[in-house]
């Protein structure tokens, strides 16, 4: 099998320069604003493999800066040139040489090297458009498939060598002029239309097939498609004639209907599904079918699946099923994701491993693209390390472990990502479920065998005893072999791996706390040497091992669910708009001048105060005012933070915080009296007395009722 080792683009839409993206033959995650680039790739994927099925001309145009259809970036000057450049990796790691499409090479259509045409037959590219695709239908109107096949298909299915998208353009048009019926011609042509109409009346049956399975088996739905075929024709009888005919072509009809499969319903064929069905049911049918007509693809060394936006109508917990989906069917292709939903990169980043997948994550910075490859977790301490950050390798350090965990506990993040859970919670909760399932894998061991405890018992000596049942002993021989190993597999845990966990508990309290939360102790570079040791033995156990346990969610009654419901939406609506780790903590690590602390505050802290608790306030302050970063506040900054003030109330708790941020910065006074006449600070304390700014907010409330006044 061979995959993408390298796209290269030379001022293609977007990108201005050359810009190089290494995916080494690995799944790839993109990430990108709006108009930062993340659609100039997938155009620029699509138009390399398309082109093996163009004509040099019609590849030309593309680069062309003269043709109004060319692809090139706005600000490319006469001279420059414009070119897509792919090279391709085996499983041998054996690169070849690169291919090339621009003005003047054109290596994707040749007949010397078919490895792009023989990728196109196999590969495809889906966008957000396919989704809305069954929604395009008046109420009124049937649901006919073929105007999505011809919008969306068409281009991926083959005839042989022949494209069915290029087939249906010229069978569409008909013939101009219109020969005699007796003409070859016309014969030729009809004969094309009877090929048409035979690829697909053999293609629907398999399509059912595989479609009904995927919505039973992979989506869990409740119904079943069916799809009636009304032949395309050419030059056919007028309706009520038998002497007139119609001289053009008339597409065919892919009627779908759905049925119920529910016993309690009367009327279970739905006639016209987007009438009836919710989004989520026809978001189903729809990828159902375009994963069938992708299972049924041609085979080829080379196959991609390109969707850019795809899911991005679709809630978070429904998107991560689609993705389990392509990873369970289309192992072999290599994925190329896109999106722009932030939540949802940070969810699936989370879930993937970099040992199969490369991220990337684009940004536009005054109309010039910037491309970052990002890291895991555990690659950026290892840098940081490098550099001597200590405090910021350790703080990556803890997010690994965190991410390692609950990837381990909750494999496609559906709940674990909705609750707080502390770090030592993390540890004992999945050492506990190791533990439970060797209990359960001895248990197993003998209710496999309908093994009663009696009989268990005489597993130890049993060779001799003439009163057992030969099936019986051959039951208890093999029995003992499973014990045995099952109890080699044990101890190797206890003696070892169990280790693992004790002492992620030590360097939480002493490596791992300190870097999150506020502390003075300082962290050496032995220990935190020890710890990159100890995380990557964490790693290495846990790859590919996932807890036996489910994690759902219990609901005791339907008033109940929905309150949990909506709290759940309230909660995941935060976790949507900011990772407190990535888009905070780390963004806070990252500051080295004014410049950055200032951005940082309108961008980052500014934008979602509404949203953080104590907890994660007095944190951010924490971070904020230590390792001199509280250098780089100026009076910007202090008017940065007057706005933040503003943005809402504040109780006695919060205050303290806010105090000992003022204290602890380098703005001007009169900043410090405005937080002063909002009770938040205190400019008059009494240093003799050894009194702080922020001791006036430690004061007690005192109830005074009215028989304590005086007067």
């Amino acid at each position: 099998m061979k995959k993408i080792n390298k796209l290269t683009l030379e001022n293609f839409k977007f990108f201005n320069g050359t810009q190089e993206f290494n995916f080494e033959g690995k799944n790839v995650l993109i990430y990108g604003e709006n108009g930062s680039g993340k659609s100039s790739i997938y155009w620029a994927l699509y138009t390399f493999f398309q082109s093996s099925l163009k004509e040099d001309n019609q590849i030309k145009k593309y680069f062309d800066t003269s043709s109004k259809e060319n692809l090139t970036n706005r600000f490319i000057r006469e001279d420059e040139s414009s070119s897509i450049e792919i090279e391709l990796i085996d499983d041998d790691e054996n690169i070849d040489t690169p291919m090339i499409i621009s003005k003047t090479i054109f290596d994707t259509n040749n007949s010397e090297n078919t490895q792009i045409q023989e990728a196109m037959k196999a590969s495809d590219f889906i966008n957000f458009k396919l989704l809305s695709r069954l929604y395009d239908f008046k109420n009124p109107e049937e649901i006919d498939l073929f105007v999505m096949f011809e919008k969306e298909v068409l281009n991926y299915l083959f005839i042989d060598d022949l494209n069915l998208s290029n087939l249906w353009k010229e069978l569409k048009i008909g013939l101009i002029p219109k020969p005699k019926m007796t003409d070859p011609l016309y014969g030729e042509f009809q004969d094309k239309i009877k090929l048409f109409n035979d690829y697909f009346e053999r293609l629907i049956p398999i399509l059912l097939r595989d479609t009904n399975n995927f919505l039973k088996n992979d989506f869990n739905e409740n119904m079943e498609i069916s799809i009636q075929y009304r032949k395309a024709t050419y030059n056919a009888f007028l309706p009520n004639s038998t002497t007139k005919r119609d001289s053009k072509t008339i597409a065919p009809i892919m009627q779908l209907t759905v049925k119920l499969l529910n016993e309690d319903i009367e009327n279970d064929i739905v006639e016209k599904p987007h009438t009836f069905l919710n989004e989520a049911k026809l978001t189903a049918i729809s990828l159902s079918l375009r994963f069938s007509i992708l299972k049924n693809r041609l085979v080829s060394d080379l196959k991609v699946l390109v969707l850019d936006d795809l899911l991005i109508s679709l809630d978070m917990s429904y998107r991560i099923e689609v993705i389990n989906i392509l990873e369970k069917h289309f192992s072999n292709f290599q994925l190329i994701i896109m999106t722009h939903d932030k939540g949802f990169y940070q969810l699936l980043k989370r879930k993937i491993t970099t040992q199969d997948w490369n991220v990337y994550e684009l940004y536009n910075q005054n109309d010039k693209q910037c491309v970052k490859e990002a890291k895991s977790s555990f690659e950026k301490a290892k840098r940081l390390f490098e550099d001597r950050d200590y405090e910021a390798t350790a703080h990556y350090l803890r997010k690994e472990v965190e991410e390692i965990l609950k990837h381990y506990l909750d494999p496609n993040l559906k709940y674990i990502n909705k609750e707080f859970v502390n770090l030592e919670s993390l540890i004992n909760r999945v050492k506990n479920e190791i533990q439970l399932d060797y209990i359960k894998s001895f248990d197993k061991l003998f209710r496999d065998r309908n093994m009663d405890i009696v009989t268990a018992k005489k597993i130890r000596n049993f060779e001799n005893d003439s009163n057992i049942d030969p099936i019986i002993k051959q039951q208890l021989f093999q029995a003992r072999g499973d014990l045995f190993n099952l109890f080699i597999k044990y101890a190797e845990y206890k003696n070892s791996e169990v280790q693992i966990f004790e002492e992620l508990k030590n360097i939480k309290d002493r490596v791992l706390n300190p870097s999150s939360h506020y502390s003075e102790a300082p962290i050496f570079r032995k220990e935190i040497h020890d710890a990159i040791d100890l995380v990557d033995r964490l790693r290495g156990f846990l790859n590919n091992k996932t807890s036996s346990n489910t994690i759902s969610q219990q609901n005791n009654n339907c008033t109940e669910s929905i309150e949990i419901d909506e709290s759940i939406m309230s909660e995941n609506t935060n976790v949507l708009m900011i990772d407190f780790t990535e888009d905070i903590l780390d963004k806070i690590i990252e500051i080295q001048n004014t410049i950055d602390l200032n951005n940082f505050l309108k961008q980052n802290f500014l934008m979602n105060i509404q949203i953080f608790t104590l907890e994660q306030f007095s944190e951010i302050v924490d971070k904020l005012t230590t390792n001199n970063r509280d250098s780089n506040f100026d009076n910007e900054s202090g008017e940065i933070l007057k706005d933040i003030f503003k943005l809402k109330e504040w109780d006695s708790e919060h205050k303290k915080v806010w105090c000992r941020l003022i204290n602890n910065i380098n703005i001007d006074d009169t900043i410090k009296e405005w937080f002063e006449n909002r009770n938040t600070y205190n400019t008059n304390s009494n240093f003799y007395n050894n009194e702080e700014p922020c001791d006036f907010l430690n004061v007690p409330n005192i109830d005074i009722n009215n028989e304590d006044i005086p007067f």
